[in-house]
Formats: C-alpha cells, sequence, structure tokens
C-alpha cells in the first residue's frame, strides 16, 4: 500500500476531529492487513493521532501479513494515513543516527560529575 504525501492536517484548517474509534473503524478498514491495537482516548488538537497497529493472519497462508510498520498516524478529521513508522526498529538513516549521536552526546554532557572534580 503506497502511502500518501504529506498534507497538513485537516483539523488545522477549522474542521471538526471524529471520535478515535471512529477513526480506528476507517483506518482497519482501508487496509484489511492490519488491526489497531492502541488508540489513546484523546486527540490534542492540530495533532494527528498516534495508532498502533498489528497484522492480522492471512487466511490463505496462516502467516502474519507483513506490514513494516506498528505505528500509523492518522489525520483526525477524515482518518487519512500521515504517516507510518516502525516503532523501536534499529535505523542507521541519517536523521535516526544523528539524533542518537546528539542525544549520547548530550547526555554524557549533562551528567553529574562528583563534587571536586573537573569536567
Amino acid at each position: 500500500m503506497a502511502e500518501p504525501a504529506p498534507v497538513p492536517c485537516a483539523q488545522q484548517l477549522g474542521c471538526s476531529p471524529l471520535a478515535p474509534l471512529e477513526l480506528v473503524r476507517r483506518a482497519e478498514a482501508a487496509d484489511p492487513r492490519l488491526r489497531v491495537g492502541f488508540v489513546p482516548w484523546f486527540i490534542k488538537p492540530g495533532q494527528t493521532l498516534l495508532v498502533g497497529a498489528a497484522p492480522r493472519v492471512d487466511a490463505a497462508t496462516g502467516q502474519r501479513f507483513v506490514l513494516g510498520f506498528n505505528q500509523m498516524a492518522l489525520d483526525p478529521v477524515n482518518g487519512t494515513v500521515q504517516g507510518t513508522r516502525d516503532w523501536g526498529a534499529l535505523s542507521l538513516s541519517r536523521e535516526n543516527l544523528l539524533a542518537a549521536l546528539a542525544f549520547g552526546w548530550r547526555r554524557c554532557s549533562t551528567r553529574r560529575r562528583p563534587t571536586g572534580t573537573r569536567a
């Protein structure tokens, strides 16, 4: 399934959001390979709804479908998929690697040192 190009959240245009469970129903209807396993009860204004996705079992093969992601960002107004990601997956892409290096450096630089020692 091809992912749609990122577009501004329709909620930013003044539209009212749908109920989270209705968004889940639409997401599962749009892609029958998945089921939503986690959904927040509240939608933050101006943000997408981030839900957890899991693969369903393929009746023909008895194996789970391969999704390639485990989280989906849904537009709260119309339920369209704004993006997907595989949370927790090891990634060596430039954006993830740089963030990991920056986080690691920041953790080391803000660590408390014993009294009387120099940085």
